[in-house]
């Protein structure tokens, strides 16, 4: 029987921003959400070609957390709010699921083109001795990486 070649499916990443700013209750939670602009937005990517199913039939998408950034029109001069969305950036859970549908009937999703491609994948994927789940969590890694460099929002 002749050897059939696996498809290889590579990653597509995409940019998500969740806007947060309803779970800043309290009086810190709305002085941080004043000084930043009356939104905060946490910025997350996930990988467009990889649905999970969370212990139901409707498809999910696996979200890694990035940052949370001030969304507000305009932005005092303060530059406490770096540091006030860095310690709140900590209480915030890495990895988040979305349905698949509420996320691509949202705005603010953002296809990363210049952050990942093909060549990118087949080395990971040569370097995890072809055991996908470990490239992949490599290639998450590699655009987290990117993005800390150079984010696009």
């Amino acid at each position: 029987m002749p050897e059939t070649a696996e498809a290889t499916i590579v990653p597509e990443f995409y940019l998500y921003r969740h806007d947060v700013t309803e779970y800043y209750t309290g009086s810190q939670g709305r002085a941080i959400v004043e000084r930043c602009g009356g939104k905060i937005i946490d910025i997350y990517i996930f990988d467009h070609r990889r649905h999970v199913h969370c212990c139901e039939l409707r498809a999910s998408y696996e979200m890694w957390f990035i940052e949370g950034i001030p969304g507000g029109e305009t932005l005092p001069e303060d530059e406490d709010i770096d540091e006030a969305l860095r310690e709140v950036n900590t209480e915030t859970e890495p990895v988040m699921y979305v349905h698949a549908f509420d996320v691509e009937s949202r705005e603010g999703v953002q296809k990363l083109d210049d952050f990942f491609d093909a060549e990118t994948w087949e080395e990971l994927l040569e370097d995890a001795d072809g055991d996908r789940e470990q490239a992949h969590s490599k290639a998450v890694d590699h655009v987290r990486e990117g993005l800390s460099c150079n984010p696009p929002y």
